[in-house]
């Protein structure tokens, strides 16, 4: 089998070499490349621009747990998943689901909050809702209907924190219920522990650092 020695290769037309082979078999190619057949890379692809999924984090929650609203106050959930950015300037994409009960005819509904290199969980004003008169501006909403009706509290979205390389973020799920009321995840309102007829859910939470 011939070999073919060589450094550069250039068009005729080119006015600088178009493939450069360096001497650990590295290979340049400037401008367009068309390949007809499969690729398969043993390395990591790189400067293929922007939109790539560089990490996902996921998060279950599987204990239930319960929280009164006093004074309309935003309580704190169990359901939080972290991440930490490989690269500068990225997006993070963010997927909840919050598995509730209320009581009859109650009205809730759910806020994300986020830290930043654990300087403090706040509301993440890209997901929180307008202005509208007294209401409070949250992410998702629900009613519990009855007792007995569970309701999924979910959401996505893309967020654009301001961040250094090596910085976690996180993001909490937080409930909110009116006149004081109580919120119980995953589970219903009208639950019994020491029934096989009730059942309990898992609420989760997914990350996905989403290259510049």
């Amino acid at each position: 089998m011939a070999t073919l020695n060589t450094t550069n290769i250039k068009h005729a037309s080119s006015s600088s070499n178009n493939i450069v082979i360096a001497a650990d078999g590295s290979t340049t190619i400037s401008g367009n490349a068309t390949i007809s057949g499969n690729v398969t890379c043993s390395g990591t692809a790189t400067g293929f621009g922007g939109g790539k999924v560089l990490k996902i984090e996921n998060f279950i929650y599987k204990d239930i747990s319960s929280a009164q609203s006093s004074s309309n106050a935003y309580m704190a959930t169990g359901l939080v998943c972290s991440i930490t950015p490989s690269a500068a300037n990225s997006k993070i994409y963010v997927v909840y689901n919050l598995i509730i009960g209320m009581a009859d005819g109650f009205r809730t509904g759910a806020a994300v909050y986020r830290d930043i290199n654990s300087g403090g969980f706040s509301q993440l004003s890209t997901i929180r809702a307008n202005a509208s008169g007294s209401n409070q501006r949250l992410s998702s909403i629900g009613n519990g209907a009855t007792l007995w009706t569970p309701q999924t509290l979910s959401n996505c979205f893309i967020d654009t924190p301001s961040y250094s390389v090596g910085n976690a973020i996180s993001y909490k799920l937080y409930t909110w219920a009116e006149s004081n009321g109580t919120v119980y995840v995953n589970r219903i309102g009208g639950h019994d522990t020491s029934s096989n007829s009730y059942g309990v859910g898992c609420s989760t939470m997914t990350l996905m650092e989403i290259s510049a």
